[in-house]
């Protein structure tokens, strides 16, 4: 229980710290102008259909991590850490998150509304990284390059499209990354 506490604390901290900084985040955003808003907005649409399309849900098998986590959507596990030691070392907030959107969607329907939420954060982090790549090198074609380097990426491609511990994190890595340039 002492997780869920604690990542109830972490996810708290999180809303309120990007509630306290949307006024210039939204300045930011406004400066970018609309056409670079498309853009990006573009390429983070792409970034999340892409992972899904090489690689196919119909063909999803959870195993090992990915497999804790769905085990603890679909409600077979408690997504406590109190039962004790795991096999395989997951993230508290996103066991939680996970089991949370278990209840809310229905916990037997399979992993797809985890691969999306995993791929729709893919995609943000390829929107985000373009971004910071804009702020960073105040150049627009820099900020492309970048985030279509980053859409293409094999390993950004193959992990979009699981409901690993990465895509989320990542995304919320270059969102940090993004509003230190601000």
């Amino acid at each position: 229980r002492h997780d869920g506490l604690a990542s109830a604390g972490q996810l708290l901290l999180l809303l309120g710290s990007l509630f306290l900084a949307r006024r210039p985040i939204q300045a930011a955003w406004s400066d970018l102008g609309a056409r670079m808003q498309r853009r990006f907005l573009l390429l983070g649409l792409v970034g999340a259909a892409l992972p899904l399309l090489v690689f196919p849900t119909e063909r999803y098998d959870p195993l090992g991590h990915e497999a804790s986590y769905f085990e603890v959507f679909s409600g077979q596990t408690t997504p406590s850490n109190e039962a004790g030691w795991h096999p395989y070392v997951t993230y508290p907030l996103l066991r939680w998150v996970y089991w949370g959107i278990g209840l809310l969607v229905g916990q037997d329907t399979g992993p797809l509304p985890l691969l999306l939420l995993n791929a729709l954060f893919s995609g943000l982090s390829v929107a985000l990284f373009a971004w910071f790549a804009r702020v960073f090198t105040e150049r627009d074609s820099i900020a492309l390059a970048g985030g279509l380097l980053l859409l293409v990426s094999p390993n950004r491609l193959f992990w979009g499209a699981a409901i690993f511990h990465t895509s989320i994190p990542y995304a919320l890595a270059m969102a940090c990354l993004v509003l230190t340039m601000l």
